[in-house]
């Protein structure tokens, strides 16, 4: 769920208005005389039905709001599907995948009512979807490690056109988990395994490759440098590279999730344990290590997500508000004191009690959002 920062006005009669409210009523029961045959009939189609959309690799967006009775919202909130990404800087508009017509679409968050939207069959295999900080580009992932950017065009700050601009092909066999985009320079970062690829998405050519399995940057070249093997990565070396992501919580070399910051352009990567920060050259600038209490091990935690809160334009007033699998939440930042490692200002404790699945910023307004990983 997201807040939505403008209040909405309009009336709900409006044209494709999905906006759940709070004291939504149930639907009627059925009439006393009805045929039990037929109720068990509708009840058994029901229970397939939901049965069907458990097992399907997406939830259509006609069905996304079926259990409105289990949302509990004020009248400034809505809810956006599971696969949305929200257009920053003003949050009017998401992206979301329309997986009942293989499409991507945008749409205003107040009402979802269509701005634009783009259809293809190679959509129903997306893994994740990614937007940069200006809302002009977006970065589509895909289960067969294709990498998609696309073009927005805007008329008088409105969304009207998406254009494919940019496409790249990863590891032979390993999928694209995730990708996030900094449009000042260009540049895309996509996971394979335990790799980060950055490249440039107007040039099509690789930038820098940080692999984590061997805890080294490497740049990129189509002959072997002998003089300086570790700085180099071999095409053939590259695209013949495979590990398996599926059990990602129990590799610590493993990204989690990924940002970029486009006050300095540094990209950093949450993992289970730790976060760490590169710069846009591939240089590792500074990390943070969370240490377990060996005597306490119901304080032990894991991290789960992670958001960049804009405080301040200096190096030291962006804070990473980084969620756990305890339900709380910690707040790093940079100090000049250590320029090595992020600096623990604050911790919020079990806010929770489940673990936290998203974080949600807006810094426009100056707050933070966080939903946990609790279903009802």
């Amino acid at each position: 769920s997201m807040l939505n920062p403008s209040s909405p006005t309009e009336s709900g009669r409006s044209r494709g208005r999905t906006l759940l409210r709070r004291g939504t009523t149930k639907a009627p029961l059925p009439p006393p005389n009805a045929d039990s045959n037929n109720n068990n009939k509708q009840q058994q189609q029901n229970k397939n039905y939901e049965n069907s959309l458990m097992f399907s690799s997406y939830v259509p967006y006609s069905v996304s709001f079926i259990n409105q009775d289990d949302f509990k919202l004020g009248k400034n909130a809505t809810v956006l599907p599971e696969k949305s990404v929200s257009v920053p800087p003003s949050f009017d508009y998401f992206i979301t995948l329309e997986g009942e017509s293989e499409t991507v679409s945008v749409r205003k968050t107040i009402n979802h009512d269509m701005m634009c939207s783009i259809s293809s069959s190679e959509f129903g295999f997306i893994h994740s979807m990614s937007i940069s900080d200006d809302g002009v580009f977006m970065a589509i992932s895909f289960e067969s490690g294709y990498v998609k950017v696309y073009f927005i065009y805007y008329e008088l700050k409105v969304p009207r056109y998406i254009e494919h601009v940019a496409s790249f092909i990863g590891p032979c066999g390993c999928r694209c988990k995730m990708s996030c985009l900094l449009s000042p320079d260009f540049i895309c970062a996509s996971q394979f395994g335990s790799e980060i690829i950055m490249w440039n998405f107007a040039t099509g050519y690789v930038h820098r490759v940080i692999d984590f399995s061997t805890n080294r940057s490497r740049s990129f070249s189509n002959e072997v440098n002998n003089n300086n093997n570790d700085k180099k990565i071999n095409i053939n070396e590259l695209f013949n590279y495979y590990e398996d992501d599926s059990n990602s919580s129990e590799n610590p070399n493993m990204p989690i999730d990924m940002l970029f910051d486009t006050f300095d352009g540094s990209l950093s990567i949450l993992f289970n344990n730790r976060v760490e920060q590169f710069s846009i050259n591939g240089k590792k600038t500074r990390t943070y290590h969370y240490q377990s209490d060996n005597n306490n091990n119901d304080d032990d935690f894991e991290f789960t997500c992670f958001a960049l809160f804009p405080f301040d334009f200096t190096f030291d007033g962006r804070l990473l508000i980084v969620g756990n699998n305890k339900g709380g939440i910690d707040f790093l930042v940079a100090s000049s004191n250590d320029v090595e490692n992020f600096t623990l200002i604050g911790s919020k404790n079990h806010l929770f009690k489940s673990a936290v699945k998203s974080i949600f910023v807006c810094a426009r307004m100056a707050k933070v959002w966080a939903c946990d990983d609790k279903k009802p």
